[in-house]
């Protein structure tokens, strides 16, 4: 695969779409109230363009996961992170937090990750939102894929073009320190998305590919295969981004089943 790799400071344009307003009038109301009018459509407004600031290549969706392993190779002093489309790399850009790399690491480094979910389970119980219990799910399928190369309301087909930068990090758990990535609606501070990192790079084999947006997807290199350890994780995990089982497994039991023998994790902050 050849890949070409821009240097960082280079400008990343964007598409910036508007929707369509719907035509109005009787016959239009009618339509809609039949349910055979046209759907609401997105229209170009404009192409900007952002100056990136890590080394970075756009490449086809359905080549990401490929190249994510030969960019490993190539710059070993980096490390290669999925930032979604280009309009979402541009928005994960905007996201940044202005705190310097140096004063994060130092959060990392005072954090203790235990008292943190000590806190964070007394900080659910006092708003009464425990976490959500069930029986053990007849049928569930592991995640196998990465979400953030996808299309959102078609996910079985690829995006034409995702980005993937060179975050400067030999480790990848640094790597949400050195985006500032974290501390808006429920989304953890960047020092506390690295100590899970680490956390479960140490016990899983797991590392972050993708800060796209509101998404975070780690590839696990060692699956977890036991039941009881798929609920404590699961637990962690929801602690960590509540939404994927509020708005999305219902309970603590659906989230563990999806986590045997995944070789993918996916979070989602609304």
């Amino acid at each position: 695969m050849t890949i070409d790799i821009r240097s960082a400071g280079s400008i990343l344009q964007f598409p910036r779409y508007v929707w369509e307003r719907p035509r109005r009038g009787l016959f239009q109301t009618l339509r809609r109230m039949l349910g055979v009018a046209p759907r609401s459509r997105q229209q170009l407004a404009a192409v900007e363009e952002v100056q990136f600031p890590f080394a970075f290549s756009v490449l086809p969706g359905a080549e990401a996961e490929d190249a994510l392993n030969e960019l490993a190779g190539l710059r070993s002093e980096c490390t290669p992170i999925i930032f979604g489309k280009p309009e979402t790399a541009a928005r994960t850009h905007e996201l940044r937090l202005e705190e310097s790399y140096e004063s994060l690491l130092t959060s990392l480094d005072n954090l203790d990750l235990h008292r943190w979910l000590g806190d964070r389970s007394s900080e659910f119980t006092q708003t009464e939102i425990p976490p959500p219990r069930g029986a053990w799910p007849t049928e569930s399928q592991p995640e196998n894929g990465l979400y953030s190369v996808r299309r959102i309301l078609a996910p079985r087909d690829f995006e034409p073009e995702v980005v993937i930068g060179l975050v400067p990090t030999s480790e990848p758990a640094l790597v949400p320190l050195r985006l500032g990535y974290g501390n808006w609606n429920d989304c953890p501070a960047p020092a506390v998305h690295a100590a899970f990192a680490r956390r479960w790079n140490a016990l899983y084999g797991a590392i972050p590919v993708a800060f796209a947006g509101d998404i975070v997807e780690y590839r696990v290199a060692h699956p977890i295969t036991d039941r009881e350890q798929a609920i404590t994780v699961a637990l962690e995990q929801f602690y960590y981004c509540p939404d994927i089982v509020l708005q999305g497994t219902e309970t603590i039991e659906r989230l563990a089943a999806s986590l045997l023998r995944a070789r993918y994790w996916f979070f989602w902050w609304d």
